[in-house]
């Protein structure tokens, strides 16, 4: 079988011949494209001008002698007839074997260009170009008698792009010897003929690359192969197109007699082969295929001297997305040889008869059964294998299924056996050793889940998905309520020869994975240097646009594919933290592109050591080397240059990237003293690109978006440093080096002309605490700009800032400013000017306690305080429709008009964060409602509240009130109304909606360029949610109209749930469409949820649910459409008088 080992050999052997010392009767002829014509080739110095001129003068001598090409590609139009000899044509040895060689040779006549006979021809490390006017001939370059030898070792075969149809082969043998070693085949005008035609011949394949060709004529195909020992190894064929009625794409083969005449096919990958292009340009059907995608096989008909067939054997290959007209992958022809397929992979291939694999002749004419596949898995649609119809017993063909499924979830312990066989690795009781080979053994494609399960702490895990399709979900086995894992990111150090870079430890590329319960310590690389950037723990990195400028500024702008997949990250319930509290240059998580969710996660106790170091080429232009808890990023790479200039390689995102933090807790997260970066918790560091009066284009003609939401977290004792800004959270703005350095002069901010603002930046902090963060500036918060000129900064502005029910508490800020006796910015600090234009619109309802000034903007000397609005201790809030949060103070008689507002009015506790620390009583929030409609109620963020809501007796509210208060969410995205953590939720007599109109839903996709983020990524979108040690009561309660798409109505993942008097509507009215007359449409109520409609998990200590009666409830994807349980050791679950009425799954 062909391995890299026996590559390896050809490799070392051909490797020397340019410097082998001379031996007796060996000559060295030297070639230039621009030599001396009538040279004597003995030197570079008299190099001949062609092969033709070397090969002719010195063939008499009938010995060993090799050509070097030294520049240039020759002109050849001379047939060349290879004595009985040796014959090497060289090309120079590169750094890269596998680089396109620099030289090579042209054929430009109509005719054979090296005849070989009873000898041996070598090409090593040249190109063979095929002529635009070779078309009328199928003579090949290369032609090969019996017993002649020929070889090609690292050779580039080329074919002008010139319209014209290539009719010639690269090679044509006969009874020969052919070894085919490092080669590579790409692109090209059309092939009317065969590339490569081997008869009776001995050939060996290996380490090849065959891509990007299309053959479009009956006689067309890369390889075939009659009669023959064939040895094909480790060789890829990509995009090989041929078109209608030919018998192959990729390869021909046919089998002949004797078992010296073997076929064997090992570590082969076909993708995209087959594509079905019509020669003439129709639109490709079924009929306009080739037979195969990849390979058809003739097996021959048995012999009268019955002799049978070598045996065909295909190992260890891949067929992805091969398309043919019989068989999607392979059609085999007659039956004659035995045919074995061992350890081999199909993904979605189509075919006519099968979609892997077609049998022109019955099951019972074949020399197969089920044990020729072992171990082989597929995807394909059924049939994947078919035989041939018997017309004798009106069989329509039999299909047989001897290829296996993929594991949908495999097992792993790091306690495992390394070697695990095939397809028995990955089973709970034969678990894999790491995750990467859990990858390899499931396969996923595009859009499909597969699941890693990890049996027990780990030391260190290492996943590069950056290749793989699918989405993959990582997740410690039931039981384990956090699993442990150690890792050490290497850092990124230019100066350390001894550093070697280990990389993140998840990378995330193409499509999406989903970690949960996972407890990760980083470890420290002791190597890395303070300038320059650890490698992140998790990197999300999708394609990219990348100016790669030189250290000399200078460079050619390269386009990545945009069309590529999106990475999506998700880690819910997971733990983060620095081994032993040490000192850390890197991150957990750094996004470079693609959509990522932080839920219910914990970032704490971390110390770390950004910097920021001024370059040689931009004056006082500062760069940061971010170090955080979470980096978003968009500069990934970074460069030192001979002058020790430190300075980002720009990467530009392509498409739209977005970080959602919810329900997340950053705890005692700090910068070194010595750094001024400030943002332990995040630093967001947004590159302007888009703006009429910069000159700069989007990316592709289209937006280029970066989106930050933070909901219901926790920023707790995160502190930026003493020259830091921003104690948790840092929002910075750059301009790339090549932008101009003098100052724009800002126009009035309007909508038509946004001044360097980046429309496409949007920033909404939504329902967080933030309690005794500190930095220099902006003692939680800090938004932050720059440009080459120092003084410009004051000119940036980050205008899509949205702060909602943000609880500020004991935030400090050391920096202070004499000129209004204060600190700069207690809560928040902006260091331009032109925030003052529109601070008005960023905020809502948020409170503080803080010192003044509490939001500061530079230099601005104005006091900005009042839209912090402080806290009031008070046991009771009314809420009426018509009330009026702006202008509440508490005072007897007026009235809220939000639930979201009301339950924000008292200092918030988050004591109790510690198992350590004593449970902390907390004072009662009483909300009475008015039995009316609550519409547009955002997240109702209860945390550690003890919050109660009841409604008045029916005669003391208005007109026209309703039986029951109506709480509504119109959300587009995130739908949660009520998220409980440690506190005390009480609802009485309340109905619950979440109603979003479909044209909402639709212009909100379209503005974001993304839609269905939340349920592609899973994210738990229940209407009610209870993430910690909590208590839920519903009294009287009513689940009212919900939009199709919500996962479930409530989940608890711990706590105590009582559920009393439930119940469902039974009818609503449609909502009023934009230009609709009439009355409103009456329908029956049906609830749609991806999951069920109540998720109780295995941590909850009791769970009571009376008195409820459900009908109508559906559920896509679990398998209970009303209640999901999962016991715990210590559940309690009652379920006692309850109706389940028309449920279903």
């Amino acid at each position: 079988m062909i391995s890299y080992a026996i590559l390896a050999i050809f490799v070392a052997f051909t490797s020397s011949l340019p410097s082998a010392p001379a031996v007796a009767n060996e000559q060295d002829l030297y070639i230039k494209f621009n030599g001396i014509e009538a040279g004597n080739c003995s030197s570079t110095t008299y190099a001949c001008t062609a092969i033709k001129t070397a090969f002719n003068n010195f063939r008499s001598l009938e010995t060993q002698f090799d050509i070097h090409i030294e520049a240039g590609i020759t002109q050849e139009d001379v047939s060349l007839a290879i004595p009985n000899s040796q014959v090497n044509i060289l090309g120079p040895e590169p750094e890269d074997l596998h680089a396109q060689p620099a030289v090579g040779l042209v054929n430009v006549q109509n005719s054979v260009l090296f005849n070989v006979g009873v000898n041996n021809l070598r090409f090593y490390r040249v190109s063979i170009d095929q002529s635009p006017l070779r078309r009328s001939s199928h003579d090949a370059i290369v032609q090969v008698g019996l017993n002649g030898k020929v070889e090609f070792i690292y050779t580039y075969f080329l074919a002008a792009e010139t319209g014209l149809p290539m009719q010639n082969p690269y090679a044509l043998t006969n009874g020969s010897t052919v070894v085919i070693m490092g080669c590579n085949l790409n692109r090209g005008s059309r092939h009317d003929y065969t590339a490569f035609r081997f008869n009776s011949s001995n050939v060996t394949i290996g380490g090849c690359t065959f891509e990007n060709l299309l053959f479009g004529a009956n006689d067309g195909y890369l390889i075939y192969n009659n009669i023959g020992k064939l040895e094909i190894g480790e060789t890829k064929f990509t995009n090989i197109t041929a078109g209608m009625g030919i018998d192959a794409c990729c390869l021909y083969i046919l089998t002949g007699t004797g078992t010296s005449n073997t076929v064997e096919l090992e570590d082969l990958t076909f993708t995209n082969c087959g594509s079905g292009i019509h020669p003439e340009g129709q639109e490709p059907g079924q009929y306009a295929r080739p037979r195969s995608g990849a390979i058809t096989l003739d097996l021959g008909n048995v012999s009268s001297t019955g002799a049978t067939h070598g045996p065909v054997s295909i190992t260890n290959s891949v067929f992805w997305r091969c398309i043919g007209q019989n068989g999607g992958a392979i059609f085999v022809r007659n039956g004659d040889s035995n045919l074995n397929f061992v350890d081999c992979d199909f993904y979605r291939c189509v075919g006519q008869d099968g979609n892997d694999i077609a049998f022109q002749l019955r099951r019972s004419n074949l020399r197969i059964t089920e044990t020729s596949f072992t171990t082989c898995r597929s995807n394909s649609d059924s049939p994947r294998i078919k035989t041939a119809p018997d017309t004798t017993t009106q069989d329509t063909g039999t299909v047989f299924q001897p290829l296996l499924d993929y594991f949908l979830q495999t097992f792993v312990s790091s306690q495992a056996s390394y070697e695990q066989p095939r397809l028995l690795g990955g089973i709970r009781s034969k678990p894999l050793k790491n995750i990467d080979d859990a990858i390899t053994e499931m396969h996923s494609f595009i859009g499909e889940t597969r699941t890693v399960i990890l049996l027990e702490d780990v030391t260190s895990i290492h996943v590069n998905y950056s290749t793989h399709p699918g989405i993959l979900t990582i997740q410690p086995d039931e039981g384990i309520y956090r699993l442990n894992i150690d890792y050490t990111p290497l850092g990124i150090n230019p100066g350390s020869q001894s550093n070697e870079i280990s990389g993140p430890m998840i990378t995330v590329g193409y499509e999406a994975i989903f970690a949960s319960r996972l407890s990760v310590k980083m470890g420290i690389d002791s190597n890395a240097n303070i300038t320059y950037p650890a490698e992140p723990l998790i990197l999300v990195q999708g394609p990219l646009y990348t100016t790669n400028k030189s250290s000399s500024g200078t460079g050619v702008d390269t386009e990545a594919e945009t069309t590529q997949f999106y990475p999506q990250l998700r880690l819910r319930q997971c733990d983060f933290t620095v081994a032993d509290g040490l000192l850390t240059h890197g991150t957990f998580v750094r996004i470079v592109e693609g959509d990522v969710v932080i839920d219910n996660c914990v970032f704490a106790d971390s110390t770390f050591h950004g910097s920021v170091v001024p370059t040689q080429t931009s004056g006082n232009r500062m760069i940061i080397l971010p170090s955080a808890a979470i980096v978003f990023d968009d500069r990934l790479l970074w460069e030192t240059t001979t002058d020790n200039d430190v300075r980002p390689l720009y990467q530009v995102t392509t498409r739209h990237s977005r970080l959602f933090i919810l329900e997340s807790t950053f705890r005692n997260l700090t910068h070194s003293s010595q750094t001024s970066q400030g943002g332990a918790a995040l630093l967001a560091v947004f590159e302007q690109r888009d703006g009429p009066e910069t000159g700069f284009d989007t990316f592709g003609g289209l937006p280029v978006s970066r989106i930050v939401q933070i909901h219901s977290s926790h920023f707790v004792g995160c502190q930026g440093g003493t020259n830091g800004y921003g104690g948790s959270i840092r929002f910075h703005k750059t301009l790339p080096e090549d932008r101009p350095s003098t100052p724009i002069t800002p126009p009035p901010i309007v909508q038509e002309n946004p001044a360097l603002i980046s429309e496409t930046v949007g920033i909404t902090i939504q329902g967080c605490i933030f309690k005794g963060n500190s930095a220099s500036r902006g003692g939680a918060i800090a938004f932050t700009g720059e440009r080459n000129n120092e003084t410009a900064s004051y000119f940036f502005i980050f205008h899509n800032v949205s702060f909602s029910w943000i609880s500020f508490i004991d935030n400090i800020a050391t920096a202070t400013y004499t000129t209004t006796a204060g600190v700069r910015g207690s809560d928040i600090f902006f260091n331009s000017s032109r925030t003052t234009e529109a601070i008005g619109q960023m905020f809502e309802l948020c409170r503080t306690n803080s010192e003044k000034h509490k939001i500061f903007i530079e230099p601005s000397t104005a006091i900005y305080d009042e839209w912090l609005r402080p806290y009031y201790n008070i046991s009771e809030v009314r809420v009426r429709a018509e009330g009026d949060d702006s202008t509440w103070k508490g005072t007897e008689g007026q009235f809220m008009s939000t639930i979201t507002n009301a339950a924000t009015v008292t200092l918030p506790n988050i004591e109790g964060e510690s198992e350590d620390e004593e449970e902390v009583i907390i004072s009662q929030l009483h909300i009475i409602l008015y039995r009316q409609t609550y519409d547009n109620e955002s997240e109702i963020n209860v945390l550690d509240r003890n919050i109660r809501i009841t409604n008045l007796p029916k005669e003391q509210c208005p007109p026209f009130s309703h039986d029951l208060a109506i709480i509504r969410s119109r959300q587009l995205h995130f739908s949660r109304l009520f998220l409980v953590r440690a506190g005390k939720l009480d609802v009485d007599e309340c109905e619950f909606s979440h109603n979003t109109l479909q044209w909402q839903r639709e212009q909100q996709q379209w503005i974001s360029g993304q839609g269905q983020f939340y349920s592609s990524l899973g994210v738990n979108d229940a209407l009610i949610y209870m993430s910690g040690n909590g208590q839920i009561t519903l009294s009287r309660c009513r689940l009212g109209r919900l939009t199709s798409g919500l996962e479930s109505f409530l989940v608890a993942d711990n706590g105590i749930l009582n559920i009393t008097t439930f119940s469902c509507i039974d009818t609503y009215e449609l909502e009023q469409q934009p230009g609709d007359v009439g009355p409103p449409q009456v329908v029956s109520a049906t609830f749609t949820f991806l999951k069920s409609a109540i998720g109780i998990g295995s941590d909850v200590k009791q769970a009571v649910i009376s008195g409820a009666n459900f009908h109508s409830v559906t559920t896509t994807q679990s398998e209970g459409s009303v209640l999901e349980i999962v016991l715990g050791d210590e559940s309690v679950i009652e379920i006692k008088q309850s109706a389940f009425l028309k449920c279903q799954v």
